[in-house]
């Protein structure tokens, strides 16, 4: 009682959207545009990628909803990437045209192969790696990759622990725990650092998704910046681009809410 009646509705999930449908792969759900609008009695509906969403809210984020990670902030292309289930990824581009001045573009970047950065990043990939499968960023850069990580740093012998237990231990100060996420977050600056020079996104990068937003305290950011930059080449120019962490707490829904507004005013216009 009392609440309004949708206008028009949009929706985020994990995955390719593909004739208007998103196919879980993490997950085993399938999100149908059509369906969704039948529900909804017909109304304008949307379905895109979970980071979609995401990007859509990242402009609109207040300063307190981001941590700053250094460098030089510009309103400019920047790559969104969260480590969750999986390793999501979008991009944000200006866009003047739009009423919000931006657009966002889906990205399957988790599904991209690892290239490791040094040799104990080959040693996991390795160690990850089942005969000659490949070992993609979704592998590592997840809930899943915490895991395995853990068990690399323990040669392989422990049974798997969870990635909550991890998270657990490392806030207590078990020095395992922490190597994990010391490694994890080496290896998340490399990757997107190898996302921002695929654009050249002078925005730089915008991190989401559960687990580093959670952990943040374990992240030395100092060390963080130093993998991020460091390439063969163009470590200056990673240098100067802006590092954030988004701190509120339902970005995608924020990002999705966003995304209705917006195709309800389009609706309403054509």
């Amino acid at each position: 009682a009392g609440l309004a009646r949708p206008a028009a509705g949009a929706v985020g999930a994990a995955g390719p959207v593909v004739n208007e449908r998103i196919r879980g792969v993490n997950l085993p759900w399938t999100v149908d545009r059509a369906a969704i609008a039948a529900t909804l009695g017909g109304l304008p509906t949307l379905v895109v990628n979970d980071f979609v969403a995401l990007a859509r809210a990242a402009p609109v984020l207040p300063d307190d909803q981001l941590a700053d990670l250094g460098g030089r902030r510009r309103r400019d292309t920047t790559i969104l990437v969260g480590p969750g289930t999986g390793f999501g990824t979008s991009v944000l581009l200006r866009d003047e045209r739009r009423p919000s001045g931006w657009t966002s573009l889906p990205g399957e970047a988790g599904h991209m192969n690892v290239a490791p950065a040094n040799r104990r990043q080959g040693e996991l990939i390795d160690f990850v790696r089942a005969g000659d499968t490949p070992v993609c960023c979704d592998d590592l850069l997840s809930g899943k990759g915490l895991v395995q990580m853990h068990r690399f740093l323990a040669g392989g012998e422990d049974e798997p622990v969870s990635a909550a237990e991890i998270a657990r231990r490392a806030h207590a100060g078990d020095t395992r725990a922490l190597e994990t996420f010391a490694l994890f977050f080496e290896l998340l600056a490399s990757v997107g650092s190898d996302l921002c020079l695929a654009v050249l996104a002078p925005g730089g990068l915008i991190i989401g998704g559960g687990i580093v937003p959670k952990n943040l305290g374990l992240l030395d950011r100092a060390a963080f910046r130093r993998s991020f930059a460091g390439k063969k080449e163009y470590g200056a120019i990673l240098e100067t681009m802006p590092i954030r962490v988004i701190r509120h707490p339902r970005p995608g829904l924020l990002g999705a809410a966003l995304l209705a507004a917006d195709l309800l005013r389009d609706a309403r216009a054509g």
